[in-house]
Protein backbone atom coordinates (compact mmCIF):
# COMPACT_ATOMS: atom_id res chain seq x y z
CA UNK A 1 0.00 0.00 0.00
CA UNK A 2 1.12 3.19 -0.75
CA UNK A 3 0.00 6.65 0.71
CA UNK A 4 -1.50 7.67 -2.93
CA UNK A 5 -3.63 4.26 -2.17
CA UNK A 6 -5.13 5.62 0.69
CA UNK A 7 -6.03 9.19 -0.67
CA UNK A 8 -7.87 7.43 -3.52
CA UNK A 9 -9.62 4.69 -0.95
CA UNK A 10 -10.77 7.59 1.24
CA UNK A 11 -12.19 9.89 -1.93
CA UNK A 12 -13.74 6.94 -2.64
CA UNK A 13 -15.80 6.13 0.20
CA UNK A 14 -16.69 9.56 0.42
CA UNK A 15 -17.93 9.90 -2.95
CA UNK A 16 -19.99 6.84 -1.44
CA UNK A 17 -21.50 8.93 1.80
CA UNK A 18 -21.96 11.33 -0.64
CA UNK A 19 -24.42 9.46 -3.01
CA UNK A 20 -25.57 7.92 0.54
CA UNK A 21 -24.85 4.68 -1.03
CA UNK A 22 -24.77 2.23 2.01
CA UNK A 23 -24.13 -0.25 0.03
CA UNK A 24 -20.99 1.31 -1.61
CA UNK A 25 -19.84 2.19 1.50
CA UNK A 26 -20.19 -1.52 2.86
CA UNK A 27 -17.95 -2.48 -0.34
CA UNK A 28 -15.27 -0.56 1.53
CA UNK A 29 -15.69 -2.72 4.29
CA UNK A 30 -14.07 -5.62 5.40
CA UNK A 31 -15.75 -8.83 7.00
CA UNK A 32 -15.01 -9.07 9.61
CA UNK A 33 -14.44 -5.86 10.91
CA UNK A 34 -14.71 -3.58 14.02
CA UNK A 35 -15.90 -0.16 14.92
CA UNK A 36 -15.10 1.19 18.51
CA UNK A 37 -17.36 3.97 19.96
CA UNK A 38 -17.94 5.31 22.80
CA UNK A 39 -16.45 3.27 24.93
CA UNK A 40 -18.54 -0.10 23.33
CA UNK A 41 -16.60 -2.18 20.62
CA UNK A 42 -19.12 -3.90 17.98
CA UNK A 43 -18.14 -6.94 15.95
CA UNK A 44 -19.26 -7.62 12.66
CA UNK A 45 -18.53 -11.21 11.79
CA UNK A 46 -20.45 -11.35 8.46
CA UNK A 47 -20.53 -8.65 6.04
CA UNK A 48 -24.80 -8.47 6.02
CA UNK A 49 -24.47 -6.51 9.24
CA UNK A 50 -22.04 -4.28 8.19
CA UNK A 51 -24.61 -3.57 4.99
CA UNK A 52 -27.42 -3.04 7.28
CA UNK A 53 -25.66 -0.57 9.07
CA UNK A 54 -24.09 1.47 6.37
CA UNK A 55 -27.90 1.60 5.18
CA UNK A 56 -28.83 2.65 8.19
CA UNK A 57 -26.35 5.62 8.77
CA UNK A 58 -26.88 6.49 5.15
CA UNK A 59 -30.73 7.34 5.83
CA UNK A 60 -29.70 9.24 8.99
CA UNK A 61 -27.55 11.37 6.60
CA UNK A 62 -30.62 11.59 4.13
CA UNK A 63 -32.82 12.54 6.60
CA UNK A 64 -30.32 15.17 8.39
CA UNK A 65 -30.06 16.96 4.85
CA UNK A 66 -26.18 15.34 3.65
CA UNK A 67 -25.36 16.98 0.44
CA UNK A 68 -21.67 17.04 0.31
CA UNK A 69 -18.56 15.22 2.07
CA UNK A 70 -14.99 16.25 2.69
CA UNK A 71 -12.27 15.23 3.92
CA UNK A 72 -9.07 15.88 5.36
CA UNK A 73 -6.25 13.19 5.61
CA UNK A 74 -4.47 14.78 9.03
CA UNK A 75 -2.35 11.54 9.60
CA UNK A 76 -0.96 8.63 7.50
CA UNK A 77 0.91 5.91 8.86
CA UNK A 78 1.92 2.88 6.53
CA UNK A 79 2.21 -0.43 8.48
CA UNK A 80 4.20 -2.95 5.79
CA UNK A 81 3.33 -3.67 2.50
CA UNK A 82 -0.55 -4.25 3.54
CA UNK A 83 -1.84 -2.26 6.12
CA UNK A 84 -1.91 1.64 7.19
CA UNK A 85 -3.79 3.63 9.82
CA UNK A 86 -5.41 6.94 8.82
CA UNK A 87 -6.78 9.53 10.70
CA UNK A 88 -9.54 11.97 9.10
CA UNK A 89 -11.13 15.02 9.88
CA UNK A 90 -14.47 14.76 7.95
CA UNK A 91 -16.78 17.66 6.93
CA UNK A 92 -20.54 17.29 6.20
CA UNK A 93 -22.53 20.08 4.60
CA UNK A 94 -26.31 20.92 3.45
CA UNK A 95 -27.12 21.50 0.19
CA UNK A 96 -27.36 25.29 1.33
CA UNK A 97 -23.92 25.22 2.68
CA UNK A 98 -24.65 24.89 6.48
CA UNK A 99 -22.21 22.57 8.40
CA UNK A 100 -24.16 18.98 9.25
CA UNK A 101 -21.28 17.77 11.00
CA UNK A 102 -17.63 18.21 11.44
CA UNK A 103 -15.57 15.20 12.87
CA UNK A 104 -12.51 13.30 13.53
CA UNK A 105 -11.79 9.43 12.76
CA UNK A 106 -9.30 6.56 12.91
CA UNK A 107 -9.33 3.83 10.36
CA UNK A 108 -7.18 0.63 10.39
CA UNK A 109 -6.84 -0.05 6.32
CA UNK A 110 -5.91 -3.94 5.01
CA UNK A 111 -4.75 -4.39 1.00
CA UNK A 112 -5.45 -8.40 0.39
CA UNK A 113 -5.90 -9.21 -3.38
CA UNK A 114 -5.68 -5.98 -4.30
CA UNK A 115 -8.51 -4.27 -2.99
CA UNK A 116 -7.86 -2.04 0.12
CA UNK A 117 -10.76 -2.13 3.16
CA UNK A 118 -11.88 -0.90 6.71
CA UNK A 119 -10.81 -3.31 8.90
CA UNK A 120 -11.29 -0.97 12.00
CA UNK A 121 -13.17 2.12 12.25
CA UNK A 122 -12.20 3.75 15.60
CA UNK A 123 -14.90 7.10 16.38
CA UNK A 124 -13.62 9.59 18.93
CA UNK A 125 -14.77 12.55 17.93
CA UNK A 126 -18.33 11.92 16.31
CA UNK A 127 -22.11 13.43 17.38
CA UNK A 128 -24.81 11.83 15.27
CA UNK A 129 -27.59 12.68 17.86
CA UNK A 130 -26.34 16.32 17.50
CA UNK A 131 -27.91 16.20 13.93
CA UNK A 132 -31.05 18.09 13.55
CA UNK A 133 -32.62 17.41 9.81
CA UNK A 134 -33.74 20.16 7.72
CA UNK A 135 -37.35 21.01 7.34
Amino acid sequence: MQLHDIEAFFRAYADAYQELNGDAVAAHCAAPMAISQAGTVTWWAEHAPVQDNMRQLCAVYREAGLDRVDFAIEQATLMGAHDAFALLRWTLTRADGSLLQQFRTGYHLHRHGGRTQVLLVTAFDENLAAMKPVG
